[in-house]
């Protein structure tokens, strides 16, 4: 057994108008030797997150011993016809996106015995005569087979196997799943094909409908079976290799791309969708699972710090492995299972309690009744799923005095994370149980940094508005890993997809625009991560205009003299950031990549929620994909930005956009005039975007105008059959593995829909000259045609890659803005 540490962490404090509450966990550190699959595989000590065995004597008592909570709500869709992010039709790209991050994350083969040791309790004594013998216990599994039916069949009875008093796993049951689906070869509607389940839980899977994903929602852990040996995901080196040998040996093997390695490759990455979808649907700290090739196997745990797995072993040569497995499995606990005990289900009365003041908010924000108010409620609230999680709340101003534990009741989450590594937030408007107050509530893992209770203080501390002020902040004990929750208390508002129109907007984004410069001038600080979901619209006073916040300050960081943030690296929603950033990331962010984010928020929801000329939804996906979501894969990392680039020289994406208000239509164009200055402009406009002064003149004038008030609309935009991640938890997007739209260029998307579309013609080249980086991107993104009369002169090229420029007639003394 590994050396055993314990450990504390995080804090929890109370801000107003909102309230955050970061809830660390209890924990154990396991410090295990493991092999890394990384690029050049090194072998290293690797601290795990283990459940105690006991707590400490001023641990918070949880009341009662808990079954744990399976099968939570879901996010809904802005039709609430389905999850959001996880429409049966994207779950290939899903699937694929999840195998291309699988390799930073994995580490292994972690040897079986080990593994067993570190992650699971022992069987206690009094139990040991309820575990049915391991001899020969999987003897009629065969070793491969033309189909995995024909592995986990035999594998499936082999595992129920029991007597009056014993079985492999006491009070576990196990079903093959994958035939409940509907589609069973589809990425989005397959299913493991054995869930492991308890008695009670695998009777309301079976009554439940094979369209469910209650198989998911119940599931202790899962088994995925592939039909032989040669196509498991993972190599291990041999047992006898050197040290030498080891450091060269890449785990995640390079398969080549033939058909056979493709079966390979889309098995692991369903099984990273299950993993993934178990994580969303239940409250976990982690979860187990294992991976069959014919009969040899591979145990896995899952948590947000990555995945670990272990040798393989062959069940039909030791059976006892899998079998002390399963048995400790079945003895352990809730939280050695995996479940977060620090969540329950309500009473009775806090489900009434919470139905009650989630319906008033609602009402108060969005001044709506009847089945408009029913509908709004419903993104909240799941009947007869109403949950509490406990905190235990500290005050600031006396931290040495003990913490009085707060409930906080909450029921469908407004964003869960559909990835397994990283922070993977969760956020949930929730009630206060001793107060009656709304609060919102925000779930996320605990990562290295500085906490954002910290930062916000610090913010507060130096006067800067529209962020969230803290009053208190403490620790919270559990019996889990360590994990943040982050309760807001207060107001409690929407996003900016719920913007009444044009005013709004403005209003909103320019209450954002003060925390940004506010932050940076008072607090050296920037925020990094400006995006439409972290901008919140809050109804504080009756009649009076929504007020915005910028929020999840958790990203940003300190700058330097010259106003570069401190760590060189790519940060953000990738829809939203700037030029400089998706181009050059290690060039560092600065509050001018900021303000070029927000542009892009208020142009993304200008397209979506304000009436304009382009009405077909396939050409305003098309704009929307390549404008924002457009990425490509080289040099070890992701590019994008070419839309954008191209657009800085002669907005040759937006001058199609015809918006029906005039005063946004000028918004926009006058901002990307200050961004990227036209020709004519250049000399006199050279320092618009590096004085965040002029923008914030610019906008106070603009809000002194009869804005539009109730002019927000719904704009129809077609869905892909590959999406990438949504903005609310996006910030790498799914690269497919060619190019989505072979027509998908500027000209056919800005298309006038009164003109048809044309076949392309080639042309003849007439001279080899290498086109200069502008044309090179004009040639990609429109198009084949004569070359553009103009371009982006020499001076704009080098001063976006450098991010400044000279003052002479040619070059202007101008620094280029971006996110």
């Amino acid at each position: 057994m590994p050396n055993v540490d314990q450990s504390r962490g995080a804090e929890l404090y109370v801000v107003l108008p909102f309230t955050l509450l970061f809830a660390p966990s209890y924990y154990h550190v396991a410090t295990v030797d493991i092999w890394h699959c990384c690029e050049a595989p090194t072998r290293t000590t690797l601290s795990i997150y283990l459940p105690p065995h006991g707590l400490p004597d001023n641990t918070y008592n949880m009341p009662n011993a808990r079954r744990g909570v399976y099968h939570v709500p879901m996010p809904i869709d802005d039709n609430h016809a389905c999850t959001r992010d996880m429409n049966p039709s994207s779950g290939d790209a899903r699937m694929r996106r999840h195998l291309r991050d699988s390799r930073s994350f994995t580490a292994g083969p972690m040897p079986v015995e080990q593994f067993i040791d570190c992650f699971l309790p022992q069987v206690p004594s009094e139990r040991e005569n309820e575990i049915l013998s391991s001899r020969k216990a999987f003897r009629n599994v065969p070793s491969g087979a033309p189909t995995p039916a024909e592995i986990y069949k035999p594998l499936l009875e082999a595992l129920n196997k029991s007597t009056k008093h014993k079985s492999h796993a006491p009070g576990l049951v196990f079903a093959n799943a994958s035939a409940r689906s509907e589609n069973p070869h589809e990425p989005g509607y397959m299913k493991p094909h054995i869930c492991c389940y308890t008695a009670s839980n695998g009777e309301l899977v079976a009554q439940s409908p094979i369209s469910s994903r209650a198989d998911l929602g119940y599931a202790e852990l899962f088994i995925e079976v592939k039909s032989d040996a040669y196509l498991d995901f993972f190599v291990d080196p041999p047992c006898d290799a050197t040290a030498e040998e080891l450091a060269a040996h890449e785990f995640v093997a390079r398969h080549e791309p033939d058909r056979a390695t493709q079966r390979v490759i889309r098995s692991f990455g369903q099984h990273i969708m299950y993993t993934t979808e178990i994580l969303a649907r239940q409250h976990r700290t982690f979860v187990l699972s294992i991976t069959m090739a014919g009969s040899t196997a591979r145990l896995c745990r899952w948590d947000r710090s990555g995945l670990i797995v272990s040798r393989s072993f062959d069940i039909r040569e030791r059976p006892d492995l899998l079998c002390d497995f399963l048995a400790r499995f079945a003895c352990a606990s809730n939280t050695e299972r995996g479940h977060d005990e620090t969540v329950e289900m309500a009473t009775l009365e806090e489900e009434t309690l919470f139905r009650e003041t989630i319906t008033k908010h609602v009402r108060e924000q969005l001044g709506v009744e009847g089945d408009a108010l029913a509908k709004a409620v419903s993104e909240h609230y799941e009947p007869g799923y109403v949950m509490a999680m406990h905190v235990n709340a500290v005050d600031m101003e006396n931290p040495e005095c003990a913490g009085n534990t707060e409930r906080f009741l909450v029921s469908r989450p407004v964003t869960v994370p559909l990835y397994v590594y990283g922070k993977c937030t969760r956020g949930y408007w929730a009630t206060q149980t001793g107060t009656g107050r709304v609060v919102f509530l925000k779930d996320t893992w605990r990562l290295p940094g500085d906490q954002e209770g910290t930062i916000i203080n610090e913010l507060n501390a130096a006067g800067v508005r529209n962020v969230p002020t803290i009053v208190a902040h403490g620790d919270v004990y559990a019996k889990s890993p360590p994990a943040q929750k982050t309760l807001t208390l207060g107001e409690v508002g929407y996003g900016l997809e719920r913007m009444r129109g044009t005013q709004e907007l403005l209003s909103a984004t320019y209450d954002a625009f003060h925390a940004m410069r506010d932050a940076s001038d008072k607090a050296s600080r920037i925020h990094r991560d400006i995006s439409v979901s972290n901008i919140i619209l809050v109804q504080e006073v009756n009649g009076a205009p929504r007020k915005g916040y910028l929020i999840d300050w958790e990203s940003s960081d300190k700058v330097d003299t010259d106003g570069l943030a401190l760590e060189r690296a790519r940060t953000g929603t990738w829809r939203f950031m700037s030029i400089k950033i998706l181009e050059y990331p290690e060039k560092g962010h600065t509050l001018q990549d900021d303000m070029e984010s927000l542009l892009y928020v208020i142009l993304y929801c200008s397209l979506l929620h304000l009436p304009h000329s382009m009405r077909n939804p396939d050409h305003l996906h098309r704009f929307i994909h390549k404008f924002f979501d457009d990425c490509s894969y080289g040099v070890g990392r992701l590019h994008g930005g070419d839309a954008k680039l191209v657009n800085t020289d002669d907005r040759t994406w937006t001058q199609r956009i015809k918006f029906n208000s005039q005063n946004i239509a000028d918004w926009l164009e006058t901002v990307m005039n200050y961004h990227s200055p036209p020709r004519h402009l250049r000399r006199e406009w050279w320092d618009r975007w590096s004085n965040p002064e002029y923008l914030d003149t610019l906008w106070s004038a603009f809000m002194r105008r009869d804005l539009e008030k109730d002019d927000a609309v719904q704009n129809e935009v077609k869905k892909a059959h590959q999406r990438v991640r949504s903005v609310e938890d996006s910030r790498i997007p799914f690269i497919p593995p060619t190019r989505s739209y072979d027509k998908d260029d500027a000209t056919f998307c800005l298309a006038k829909e009164s003109q048809p579309v044309v076949p392309r013609k080639r042309l003849q080249v007439i001279a080899p000259t290498p086109l200069r980086r502008s044309e090179r991107l004009r040639t990609q993104l429109m198009s084949p045609g004569p070359k553009p009369t103009q371009t982006v002169a020499p001076w704009r090229r080098s001063t976006l890659a450098s991010g400044h420029s000279k003052g002479d007639s040619t070059r202007p003394k101008k620094r280029i803005r971006t996110h």
